[in-house]
């Protein structure tokens, strides 16, 4: 494995929607490099000519996704991960107990929590957000412990989010605050536990993989998933593809560049397109997670590419045969607000549209209701049939870019 230099082309690195196209000549024409682009300003996109808020805020979260991948190669692993989020735990509950020695303290008749507690409770859902997305990959999906693991993560993030939304006094939001911040700090303790020390303790590494003589028609035979934080992720492949053949891809690998471009943040139509830019091949850089355990190894990716999520793309032509069985999904989503009844939680919610959009006719509000792990929104709280459906066992928790201070 080698480690990242510093991105190539950083213009091009940023540029991840079709709405940045029209600045990239401005940036070209400025010489701005990676350096400068690390301490880019609001200030500093206007005068570059990004005037609109939403399209800065586009840039900016491209350069953090390019700061977290080039300082969190070396650091990041399981150990650091656990203990970042033990610390956000132990950080929520001492600045607790200190406000409540205060003698101004008013806990039981106000009902606005003090920033710093609704800060720490953010950082308590990043790091907790971070280990999760570490758990969420080969080898550990592939273990039992760490599914029920992943899952609890999911369920007691929604609890605080929910939490600090609800009208409860003070006191009342820290102490249920508090109580699952425990539960976070116990899962701490489990992950040390149940974990083998070389795969607590082994960081990510970068390896650069060549596929060639790629035959016409036949494609490079992976499955691609983007996660909502910008990456890119292989989860399949065809048996005897370029991809399968080559040896030197594994399921949970992240594709970092694709012949010597960044393509952290893309859109994953933008990175298709890349990917089958030169019929001939493809140069990958691939962020890499440790192997595994004594006792576990990640499985081939042809033992892992029969049924990918709707979500991923295949880089594969496609076949004209259909599938039996349906649309799942769609069968899930004819469940009327009634038919769900007891359910955990349920209110309204704002939901991105799915359209282009950056200021205005975004976000559209729509009744959620959450049961287990099966999150549904509808048009009205009498609705017979669901707009949409998650099954969050295969989804992180995130933060909506617009809610994120820079």
């Amino acid at each position: 494995c080698r480690m990242l230099a510093e991105p190539v082309d950083p213009v091009f690195s940023i540029s991840l929607d079709d709405s940045l196209q029209q600045y990239v000549s401005n940036f070209e024409r400025e010489k701005i490099s990676g350096e400068q682009l690390l301490k880019i300003s609001h200030q500093d996109l206007e005068e570059l000519g990004v005037a609109r808020i939403g399209h800065q805020e586009l840039v900016l979260e491209a350069v953090d996704l390019l700061c977290a991948l080039n300082y969190g190669v070396e650091t990041d692993n399981l150990k650091n991960l656990v203990v970042r989020m033990r610390a956000a735990s132990n950080n929520l509950h001492i600045g607790t107990s200190e406000r409540r020695k205060s003698p101004s303290y008013d806990g039981s008749s106000s009902r606005k929590p003090p920033n710093e507690f609704l800060t720490s409770v953010v950082e308590l859902i990043g790091a907790a957000k971070s280990l999760l997305a570490w758990l969420d990959r080969t080898p550990l999906t592939g273990i039992s412990d760490f599914t029920t693991t992943k899952n609890k993560i999911i369920q007691l993030c929604l609890e605080l989010t929910t939490t600090v939304q609800q009208d409860y006094t003070v006191y009342d939001m820290e102490e249920k605050i508090l109580e699952v911040s425990k539960v976070l700090n116990n899962i701490c303790d489990q992950t040390v536990r149940t974990t083998s020390d070389p795969l607590m303790s082994q960081s990510t590494c970068l390896e650069e993989v060549q596929l060639t003589n790629i035959k016409p028609g036949e494609g490079l035979g992976m499955y691609i998933k983007s996660t909502y934080d910008g990456l890119h992720v292989i989860t399949g492949t065809t048996e005897h593809s370029p991809a399968d053949l080559s040896h030197k891809i594994h399921a949970g690998d992240e594709v970092i560049q694709v012949n010597q471009q960044t393509v952290v943040g893309w859109q994953l139509k933008n990175l298709v397109a890349k990917l089958r830019e030169d019929p001939k091949g493809v140069v990958l850089l691939l962020k890499k997670r440790p192997a595994g355990t004594s006792g576990f190894t990640p499985a081939p990716l042809k033992n892992m590419r029969w049924k990918p999520p709707q979500a991923q793309v295949s880089l594969r032509h496609k076949s004209k045969k259909k599938t039996p069985g349906g649309n799942a999904t769609m069968s899930r989503r004819r469940v009327s607000v009634k038919e769900l009844d007891p359910v955990d939680y349920q209110g309204w919610l704002y939901r991105k549209n799915e359209g282009k959009g950056f200021l205005g006719f975004k976000w559209k509000k729509y009744w959620f209701v959450l049961k287990k792990t099966s999150l549904y929104w509808y048009a009205n709280q009498m609705a017979e049939k669901a707009e949409g459906y998650i099954n969050l066992t295969d989804f992180l928790i995130d933060r909506a870019m617009e809610c994120k201070k820079k």
